[in-house]
């Protein structure tokens, strides 16, 4: 749809225009009516639908379609380190507040005994 494109063209040019903070990023564009076997085994249906992988974790933006949202989402994802992917330890409260600021929807884990550090060694996932 034109809101598509529109919504693809501007996020080409943020990325050009920053390329310090997204110049690994590359944009691939997938039309759904043309690749639906694709588009269906993505989880892209119907609607205009962005994904983002990083570290062979696939990560899809369900936030407003708004350019902005969609690099603070992808901005803080590519900020992880690797052996913070799928969760990152938020130490003050400056990092939640930035967390919190990356997308419209956020699940904040609280971790009170330790479990969740053993979980993800016990799955291989942390060091």
């Amino acid at each position: 749809s034109g809101e598509s494109r529109s919504l693809m063209n501007e996020l080409a040019r943020a990325f050009e225009s920053d390329e310090h903070r997204f110049g690994a990023l590359k944009l691939m564009v997938l039309n759904g009516n043309v690749e639906r076997m694709l588009a269906d085994s993505l989880g892209a249906k119907g609607e205009t639908t962005i994904f983002y992988h990083r570290n062979a974790l696939a990560y899809k933006y369900s936030g407003r379609l708004r350019v902005q949202n969609i690099l603070s989402s992808v901005h803080y994802a590519m900020s992880l380190l690797p052996d913070e992917i799928p969760f990152k330890a938020l130490a003050t409260p400056e990092d939640l507040k930035y967390f919190l600021h990356s997308t419209d929807k956020a699940i904040v884990l609280l971790d009170f005994c330790g479990w969740t550090q053993k979980l993800l060694a016990a799955n291989g996932t942390t060091s």
